[in-house]
C-alpha cells in the first residue's frame, strides 16, 4: 500500500533497490529515458562508455546530452521504439569511438529502456574471418591456376601419344594410366574449387526439366574408365519411361558421378555397384549401390562433412571433398541424400530424392561429339592458329598436337611477341592463356578486338583461372570462348573446325 503521502510503499522501494543494485553490476551499459527523452537512469558502465557524472545526465534530454545521435541509426533505433512500443535489437558502430555496440531497445513506462553492450571484439573478429575466408578463396583460385598449367602438356601430350603411338598394348596402357591420373587430378582441382563457391552459395543452377535417367548415361560416361580399371560389375536398374526432374544436368551429372567414384573407390576389385532411378509419388529416387566396405552407423552422417576422410590410413586417399559437393548441390536442388548400410563390410546405397516434375522435357544441349582423331586431309579446313602461353611445355603440346591435326601452328611465350605474330601471321585463330608476364591475355585479346584488320580471328581463353569472375574478364576482354586447362584438344579442334560456319 502507498502511504498517506502517495510514495511508494516499503515493497516498491525494496524492489527498485533490487532493480539498481542489479544493473549496477551489469558489464552492459543500461539507460532509462521517459516519455519526454530525459535520461531518469544510467547505470555506472554506461555513465564510463559516456565519459559523464550522474549529475551530467540525470534529468537531462538525451538529445542535449548525445547530439551525436541525432540522425545516426542508433538514434532512428531509439525512435522507432518509442513510437512503435515495440522491441528492437540492433547493432550499430558509434560516431565517437568507432567502436560497435548491441543495443536491446524496449518499452518501460510510458518511456523506453536501453541494454548495450560492447561487440567490438566480436565485430573484429568477424572482420577477419571475412579477411580470411578471401585469402582463403584467392589461395584456392591460385592454387587451382598453378595445379592446372603444368597438368594442361601432360594431357596434351597423351592425346598426341594416342594419335602417333601404334598398337603396342603396353604403351596404350601406359597412356591409359596417364589420362586416367591427370583425369583424377584434374577433378580433385575442380572438386577445391567447387566446395569453395557452392558452400557459399555463389554457383548458379541452368534448370531445365530433364529426364533423370539420362544424368546416369552422362555420369557412367565419365566413370567407366575407374570401374573398368577395378574390375567392377556395373548394372544399371533404369525406367522404360521418363522421369522429369528440375535441374541443372551438369550439376547432377556431378553428384551422381561423386557418388559413382566414392562406390569405386571404395569397393574391392572385381565388386558390383548398381546404379538406379524410379519414381515414388511426387519424388524421383536415385541411387547407387556397392557391396564395398559399408560404413559404421555413427558415421553416417558425418561421412558427408567437408574434408572427412574415413580409414585414411588404409590408403584410399582423396581430399573428403566429394560428398560434401553432392549433398550440397542436391540440397541446392530441394532435394535430400542419405545413406544407408548394414555396417562394416556390408556395403552402402547412397539415396538421392528430388521433387519430381510433371511438365514437358526440354530439348538436351548440344553435346560435344565423342573425341576424334582427325588428321589432315580428313575433310575440315586446315587453318592458321596462334597458340599463346608462358608455359613452353604448355604452348609446345597444344602447338604440336594441332600440328598433327592438319593445322598451321606458331607458338609465342608472352603478350607482346604474342600480338607481334598475330599481325604478321594473319592467324584464324588464336589459342591465349591469360597469366602472361607484362601483358596479360586480357590485354592481348583487347588489342586484337581494337585492330580492325584483324577482324573475324576467333579467341579461345586457355588458362588455368576458371572462377566465374574470370569467365566475365575473358567475354568482357573479347575472347569467344573460356576453357579450362587441362583442356581436350578434341574440342579444341571443334571450335576451330566450326570458323567461318556461323
Amino acid at each position: 500500500m502507498p502511504d498517506e503521502r502517495g510514495g511508494q510503499t516499503a515493497g516498491e522501494a525494496d524492489g527498485l533497490r533490487r532493480f539498481i543494485d542489479t544493473v549496477e553490476h551489469l558489464t552492459d551499459s543500461f539507460t532509462a529515458l521517459d516519455g519526454s527523452w530525459a535520461i531518469t537512469y544510467m547505470n555506472q558502465v554506461g555513465l564510463t562508455w559516456a565519459r559523464l557524472t550522474e549529475a551530467e545526465v540525470i534529468g537531462r534530454v538525451f538529445w542535449d546530452v548525445f547530439p551525436w545521435a541525432i540522425g545516426s541509426s542508433f538514434g532512428e533505433g531509439l525512435q522507432r521504439v518509442m513510437a512503435t512500443r515495440t522491441p528492437e535489437l540492433f547493432e550499430t558502430a558509434s560516431i565517437r569511438s568507432g567502436r560497435w555496440f548491441e543495443s536491446h531497445v524496449f518499452p518501460s513506462g510510458d518511456g523506453i529502456a536501453v541494454l548495450s553492450r560492447d561487440i567490438d571484439v566480436r565485430k573484429q573478429a568477424q572482420a577477419a574471418l571475412l579477411v580470411a575466408d578471401r585469402r582463403k578463396d584467392e589461395f584456392l583460385a591460385t592454387l587451382g591456376h598453378e595445379l592446372r598449367n603444368p597438368l594442361a602438356p601432360i594431357r596434351t601430350a597423351a592425346q598426341m601419344l594416342h594419335r602417333t603411338t601404334g598398337e603396342h598394348p603396353q604403351a596404350r596402357r601406359a597412356i591409359d594410366i596417364i589420362e586416367r591420373q591427370v583425369e583424377q587430378l584434374t577433378r580433385l582441382v575442380d572438386d577445391l574449387l567447387d566446395v569453395s563457391r557452392i558452400t557459399r552459395g555463389q554457383v548458379e543452377l541452368r534448370r531445365q526439366r530433364i529426364d533423370l535417367s539420362t544424368i546416369v548415361e552422362q555420369a557412367v560416361e565419365s566413370i567407366e574408365p575407374l570401374i573398368a580399371a577395378r574390375g567392377h560389375e556395373l548394372r544399371r536398374a533404369l525406367p522404360g519411361t521418363p522421369l522429369p526432374v528440375h535441374g541443372d544436368p551438369a550439376r547432377l551429372a556431378q553428384v551422381l558421378s561423386n557418388l559413382l567414384h566414392n562406390a569405386a573407390k571404395y569397393t574391392p576389385e572385381q565388386g558390383r555397384i548398381e546404379v538406379g532411378v524410379r519414381r515414388l509419388a511426387d519424388t524421383i529416387e536415385l541411387w547407387v549401390s556397392d557391396n564395398g566396405q559399408g560404413l559404421a552407423l555413427e558415421h553416417r552422417e558425418r561421412i558427408f562433412d567437408l574434408f572427412t576422410q574415413l580409414d585414411r590410413d588404409r590408403g584410399y586417399g582423396g581430399l573428403g571433398i566429394g560428398l560434401t559437393l553432392a549433398r550440397a548441390l542436391v540440397q541446392r536442388h530441394d532435394g535430400t541424400i542419405h545413406v544407408d548400410s548394414d555396417g562394416p563390410g556390408c556395403g552402402c546405397t547412397f539415396v538421392v530424392r528430388l521433387p519430381a516434375d510433371g511438365g514437358p522435357l526440354d530439348a538436351p544441349a548440344d553435346r560435344p561429339a565423342a573425341a576424334a582423331s582427325r588428321r589432315p586431309g580428313d575433310g575440315a579446313l586446315p587453318r592458321r592458329v596462334v597458340v599463346v602461353d608462358d608455359n613452353r611445355d604448355a604452348a609446345d603440346a597444344l602447338a604440336s598436337s594441332l600440328v598433327l591435326a592438319g593445322h598451321e601452328v606458331e607458338a609465342a611465350y608472352s603478350g607482346g611477341s604474342a600480338l607481334d605474330l598475330v599481325r604478321t601471321f594473319r592467324p584464324h585463330a588464336v589459342l591465349l592463356d591469360i597469366g602472361l608476364p607484362g601483358m596479360s591475355g586480357y590485354d592481348v585479346a583487347r588489342a586484337i578486338r581494337d585492330d580492325g584488320s584483324l577482324a573475324g580471328i576467333l579467341l579461345v581463353a586457355v588458362t588455368g583461372w576458371g572462377q566465374p569472375d574470370d569467365r566475365r574478364k575473358a567475354r568482357e576482354a573479347g575472347f569467344d570462348h573460356h576453357r579450362v586447362k587441362p583442356v581436350d584438344t578434341a574440342d579444341i579442334e571443334r571450335l576451330i573446325d566450326r570458323i567461318g560456319q556461323g
